[in-house]
């Protein structure tokens, strides 16, 4: 497991009043985290095995390879970064979530964003004995990297896709990713995962998210600025429902400064990983 957290600091209290988790990433370390996560994004993107049997079957150096899977087109790269840190950030976090595809390898198109919820993890041990304490995780992502129009806010698109995963995304996520666990072969995990289909005979926890990356010079005037208290108060009704039981919601903040050029940056050291 990566050691991401190193380089941000937990924040719960500056924006308290929104319920708002903050990590804060220490621009000081910028080209120490950009060393440190290049291997694991190229991974997030092709495995080891696969891209060593494209080289073999092709005749292709390793750098064609990967630069083959990685995104050219600047919306989807920005996506892809963030959605992918955030996958780092949160299964550092939570350890126990045993099933935590790396949705991006099964992209069809590198400039295509991948399909139903950005990032869902699953906490199973044993499938064929399921537990109210088995547990999945959905985690909705924006990036945003310039500058918002007026009035927008990334926090505030976060979480509007937190609550249709909620609704009835997560449930489309989840036959989406069995197949394609099945696909990989991978049977132990399509198992684990076809367990949260059963959720009326043994509920489970769930937990939806909703985190903006953002780049720091906007943070405060935009994308905090213009936060929809109506939506907060969705996030805090949610959570104190009886009839969502056993589910939860949460929200998160990542600032980081000059945020475009860090990831071109991180995408132009990948291919040499």
């Amino acid at each position: 497991m990566i050691d991401v957290l190193q380089f941000f600091t937990k924040d719960i209290t500056t924006y308290a009043k929104h319920d708002i988790i903050l990590y804060d990433f220490n621009d000081s370390r910028k080209d120490e985290f950009l060393n440190h996560v290049q291997g694991f994004y190229r991974n997030a993107f092709i495995s080891e095995e696969d891209l060593q049997a494209n080289i073999d079957g092709m005749g292709t150096s390793r750098i064609e390879e990967i630069q083959a899977v990685l995104p050219t087109d600047p919306i989807i790269k920005s996506g892809d970064f963030g959605e992918i840190l955030s996958y780092a950030i949160f299964t550092q976090m939570c350890p126990e979530y045993n099933i935590a595809p790396l949705k991006w390898r099964w992209k069809e198109d590198r400039n295509r964003a991948a399909h139903f919820t950005d990032i869902v993890l699953f906490c199973c041990p044993d499938e064929t004995n399921p537990q109210v304490t088995d547990k999945m995780m959905t985690i909705e992502v924006k990036t945003r990297a310039t500058e918002p129009h007026s009035d927008e806010s990334s926090i505030n698109k976060a979480i509007n896709g937190a609550i249709n995963d909620s609704i009835s995304r997560s449930a489309k996520t989840l036959s989406y990713v069995q197949q394609r666990l099945k696909r990989d072969r991978n049977f132990d995990a399509a198992k684990k995962v076809m367990r949260f289909e059963e959720a009326v005979k043994t509920p489970y926890e769930t937990c939806f998210n909703a985190i903006a990356i953002v780049n720091r010079a906007y943070m405060g005037t935009h994308h905090i600025g213009n936060i929809d208290t109506e939506l907060i108060n969705k996030v805090r009704s949610f959570n104190a429902s009886e009839v969502v039981k056993h589910k939860s919601m949460a929200v998160f903040v990542v600032p980081m400064d000059d945020l475009k050029n860090l990831y071109e940056q991180l995408y132009n050291k990948i291919p040499n990983s």
